[in-house]
């Protein structure tokens, strides 16, 4: 089928697509796809190859729900572009499990501190996760992430007197600097 074949198909039709079949379609025939049919291909939508779930944007990755994303394995994680990231929903961000939370790549979990939703988070960050993200000279131990991680669980508790103090890269590197200090 062509990509606007594929576009014009009803969301009950999209869920009627097999496995076999969703894996074959391109990032172009993807791309046509509207919100509510991102929906409709259920837990198929992990089907799609990585190549083609990169090109996901983000009023598509809007649509994902906690169920399809629970599907994802750390390949498909991975695979998501920062902006689709992003869109996730906060009840999507928190369905995700320690492997699919393990598997953000910095430029992801930048994509989260941008918007504030890091903290919507279910699991904690990594040693080598936060690492990547702190500034040149510093290497967090793993007493260090775990108060880093503290940090960001006290946000997620409703302090949201700290919901703007790591909502940039230079923020989070700040708060990871200061963690290396005080060990």
């Amino acid at each position: 089928l062509s990509s606007s074949q594929v576009g014009a198909l009803t969301p009950t039709q999209v869920s009627a697509l097999k496995p076999e079949q969703v894996s074959q379609m391109t990032s172009s025939q993807v791309d046509s796809l509207a919100p509510s049919q991102i929906t409709a291909l259920g837990n198929n939508l992990s089907s799609l190859n990585p190549t083609v779930l990169a090109s996901l944007d983000a009023t598509q990755a809007a649509a994902i729900t906690p169920t399809q994303l629970d599907t994802f394995d750390a390949t498909a994680i991975k695979a998501l572009a920062p902006s689709a990231i992003q869109a996730l929903s906060p009840t999507v961000l928190a369905s995700l499990d320690n492997a699919q939370v393990s598997a953000l790549k910095p430029e992801q979990l930048l994509s989260l501190i941008t918007i504030g939703t890091l903290d919507n988070l279910s699991s904690e960050l990594s040693v080598s996760q936060l690492n990547e993200l702190a500034p040149s000279g510093v290497t967090l131990s793993t007493s260090g992430t775990s108060l880093v991680n503290n940090y960001i669980n006290n946000i997620a508790d409703g302090n949201s007197t700290q919901e703007n103090t790591i909502n940039t890269q230079a923020k989070v590197q700040k708060l990871i600097s200061t963690v290396d200090k005080i060990e």
